[in-house]
């Protein structure tokens, strides 16, 4: 779990230094919510 969160912010480092890739933004929060809602169920 550690490691998930870890994960989280190096990708929120990247969108902070990165503000352009809109698109990547979109994927990532899409494959997020996949994955949370495939370790829920």
């Amino acid at each position: 779990m550690h490691r998930l969160k870890s994960f989280i912010s190096g990708i929120i480092h990247y969108i902070w230094t990165n503000p352009k890739s809109t698109l990547l933004i979109g994927l990532l929060l899409i494959v997020l919510g996949l994955a949370m809602s495939d370790q829920t169920a």
